[in-house]
């Protein structure tokens, strides 16, 4: 298994800063490293690069309209998520407790609901802002009720708080596309332009995750509809 270190000396391989067999200097590995942190915490910001899709259960306090998610929030996250994926209420009454799906709203969408304190038992709408560090769940109508859970899907990001001695173990695709890219960033500290074969193997190996990740949807139509459309039996279906 390799680490980061390892990583970082073969990018600079690739750029001819070492020869073959030769390893990264201590201040080497240390500006790579940095470039490194930086580069996964951009590419963060891009859903298709991110491969982890986390569930998260949270019993509902009532009332309230609102709740922070990320970090250290109400909902308790290990980063803010950028968006919501999936969103459900839980009636925990129920034996075996049953699920009812949410809408997730946009800003649009959210901002055009005329009176946001309306009340319910169960809340059929959610939204989520994009406050940083930590961001803002919005349910509505407002519930009245803690007989219910809110059950959240999203995309966990990339650890960006990685060491050089760190072992990588990202999924297949990822260590190629971390080594070549991160060879396209370094190679203007060391005053060199990376080979076109360096340039484009970083931009298809990333290309390549940015496929694999990406999942085709169901259409969704509104509750009213009665689920969801299947265009094989060309009827609804609920989940």
């Amino acid at each position: 298994m390799s680490t980061y270190r390892d990583l970082i000396s073969s990018s600079l391989r690739l750029l001819g800063v070492k020869a073959q067999g030769q390893v990264a200097t201590g201040a080497e590995a240390t500006d790579g490293l940095a470039v490194l942190q930086e580069m996964i915490d951009s590419w963060n910001a891009s859903d298709a690069l991110l491969y982890t899709t986390t569930s998260q259960v949270f019993p509902l306090a009532a009332p309230a309209a609102s709740y922070t998610i990320g970090p250290g929030g109400n909902i308790n996250t290990p980063t803010r998520p950028t968006r919501l994926y999936g969103a459900w209420i839980r009636n925990n009454s129920n034996s075996p407790s049953t699920d009812s799906r949410m809408t997730i709203l946009s800003d649009t969408e959210y901002g055009n609901i005329i009176s946001k304190a309306v009340t319910t038992t169960i809340p059929y709408y959610i939204y989520l802002d994009r406050q940083f560090p930590l961001g803002n769940l919005y349910l509505w109508p407002v519930p009245t009720s803690s007989a219910y859970s809110l059950v959240l899907q999203y995309l966990s990001a990339l650890d960006s708080s990685i060491s050089l001695d760190d072992v990588e173990t990202l999924p297949p695709a990822y260590k190629r596309a971390l080594r070549f890219n991160l060879a396209v960033l370094l190679a203007p500290e060391y005053g060199v332009e990376a080979l076109p074969t360096v340039v484009q193997t970083a931009l298809t190996s990333k290309m390549l995750i940015q496929q694999s990740n990406v999942q085709g949807y169901r259409m969704d139509f509104d509750q009213a509809s009665n689920g969801v459309y299947s265009i094989a039996s060309d009827s609804f279906r609920n989940f």
